[in-house]
């Protein structure tokens, strides 16, 4: 598993993991993958977001969908973990 960490300028903490499962299946940016995304609200409550990235998705993209993801949230979002599966399912 491979893990990158960042911060918002407005705090919200941003994690981007890459589970092995990926990466014993050839992860890549734009390769078909599933990505799971747990979101943490400043009361602690936990939701989850399920998002399959077709083939051909980019690092930008991924940024937007993690971004749309804070921005629909009714309550201040302190974290979110993205965690990148790897092929599990096919749409």
């Amino acid at each position: 598993m491979k893990s990158l960490q960042s911060k918002t300028r407005d705090g919200t903490e941003i994690e981007i993991i890459i589970s092995d499962n990926a990466i014993k299946s050839g992860f890549s940016i734009g390769k078909p993958t599933d990505l799971e995304m747990i979101v943490t609200d400043k009361n602690n409550e936990q939701y989850q977001a399920d998002v399959f990235l077709k083939s051909g998705w980019t690092h930008k993209e991924l940024q937007e969908i993690i971004t749309r993801t804070v921005l629909s949230c009714d309550v201040k979002v302190k974290r979110i973990q993205a965690t990148i599966k790897g092929l599990v399912s096919i749409n």
